[in-house]
């Protein structure tokens, strides 16, 4: 199918064909999976919780990125 696809309409219309289908299957799964109560629940009680943020590591993240750009 994608090789009929590429070749009449182009590869771009390959993309084209797949957005609508992945937003639907987007959409079904939002809809229809639901979490377990136990993960609900834990994730309600790390919400009440307030961490502080982690300085140093984001810093130390931005360095091996930028390191990262210029190997």
């Amino acid at each position: 199918m994608g090789g009929y696809i590429t070749d009449n309409y182009g590869w771009r219309w390959i993309f084209y064909l797949n957005l609508p289908i992945g937003l639907l299957a987007l959409v079904m799964c939002r809809a229809l999976v639901v979490d377990p109560d136990y993960l609900v629940s834990q994730r309600a009680k790390l919400r009440t919780r307030h961490e502080r943020f982690d300085v140093l590591g984001l810093c130390l993240l931005s360095v091996t990125m930028t390191s990262w750009r210029f190997c």
